[in-house]
Parts: structure tokens; C-alpha cells; sequence
């Protein structure tokens, strides 16, 4: 298993809530927009909010 850590400062023209929203889903769409990358991602621990692991 690779750790990857990385900050970005990125300005957005969405909402708060909708990139926060993406954020949260992202086990789930990573995997359908770059395949090559992704192949399964799996929330350990949480509901995937705030503090999931």
C-alpha cells in the first residue's frame, strides 16, 4: 500500500457544498473517471464524512 500526501490550494467556482460533496464521494467516482489509477478504493473507518479513514 502507497501513502501519498499532497496540499493544493485550488479556487473554485462551485459551492462549498457541492466540492464538498464530491469530496465526499470520491471512492466512488474516482475509480469511474481515471480506471488506470483506481482500481477500488475502501473507506476503513467512518461513513466517509469527516474524520473517516
Amino acid at each position: 500500500m502507497n501513502v501519498v500526501y499532497a496540499e493544493i490550494e485550488i479556487t473554485f467556482s462551485l459551492s462549498a457544498l457541492k466540492v464538498f460533496k464530491v469530496y465526499t464521494d470520491f471512492d466512488i467516482i474516482a475509480s469511474k473517471i481515471n480506471p488506470e489509477s483506481y482500481k477500488t478504493i475502501a473507506v476503513i473507518k467512518g461513513d466517509g464524512g469527516v474524520g473517516s479513514i
